[in-house]
């Protein structure tokens, strides 16, 4: 509800600011209300919604940091990469170093990097630029964008390091305290898998990946009951996972020696 009602101010805003154009609204309010409508649909998953409103953010001020570093996001998103990338070089053109942008745009860079086979080692650098950035409100965001494409990549001590150094500036994120779960119980560290995977389970709601890691931390430990109820919550919450049919493949396995 809360959402909803966020949307319909932004969208009376946006029809007030429309409204009063002749008069004083300016290219940059005009850019800054579509750009923020734009990002709330983003969080809907409403892309295309979200790139028309970015557009028209542009046509009203086409050097508005804010709006080349979304869209460039949407388009990514699209696997619109040329695109992407032409709205990336405009904000990081633009973006100067005490920019309350520059955090966000070099975060973002990174992560677009990172998913092209030939740049990941590029993102790095990107993901640090943002991190050190003294006015940059969020590094924990940086750091565990880094620790997830290290990850990727395979690089396991790297990844950590990343992600301990976003878990010493926010405790709580779902990302980190997951895929750290899984670091551990993939390097025979058990203990350690556990507390990561309930501290995610405190601040994040179960999926089909927490369970199958919950499940295997528990049954390398010999919590035989608690591992049997998360294969239960696995089996009845997401039967067609993926991680479900690892599950009952593992199952057969056992059954069939």
């Amino acid at each position: 509800m809360r959402l909803i009602a966020l949307l319909l101010m932004l969208v009376f805003a946006v029809a007030c600011v429309s409204s009063q154009n002749k008069n004083h609204a300016s290219p940059q309010e005009i850019a800054d209300i579509n750009t923020r409508l734009a990002i709330e649909y983003m969080k809907q998953n409403r892309t295309q919604d979200a790139l028309v409103r970015l557009q028209k953010a542009l046509h009203a001020a086409p050097e508005y940091i804010a709006a080349n570093n979304m869209i460039a996001l949407v388009y990514a998103r699209m696997d619109k990469m040329d695109l992407a990338k032409k709205h990336f070089d405009i904000a990081l053109g633009l973006v100067r170093v005490d920019s309350p942008d520059f955090g966000e745009v070099h975060n973002n860079y990174g992560v677009f990097l990172c998913s092209q086979e030939d740049k990941k080692s590029d993102a790095f650098v990107e993901f640090m630029k943002a991190a050190e950035n003294r006015i940059y409100t969020t590094p924990e965001h940086a750091f565990e964008n880094a620790g997830a494409c290290a990850f990727r990549q395979g690089e396991l001590v790297k990844a950590k390091d990343y992600f301990q150094q976003a878990l010493k500036r926010n405790s709580d994120l779902p990302l980190a305290l997951l895929t750290m779960a899984q670091i551990q119980l993939k390097t025979e560290q058990y203990l350690s898998a556990n507390n990561y995977i309930n501290r995610y389970h405190k601040a994040a709601h179960e999926n089909a990946q927490s369970l199958w890691v919950a499940y295997q931390v528990n049954q390398a430990l010999k919590n035989n009951d608690k591992a049997l109820s998360f294969a239960q919550k696995l089996e009845s919450g997401f039967p067609d996972a993926d991680e479900t049919h690892q599950l009952l493949k593992q199952r057969q396995a056992v059954l069939g020696m």
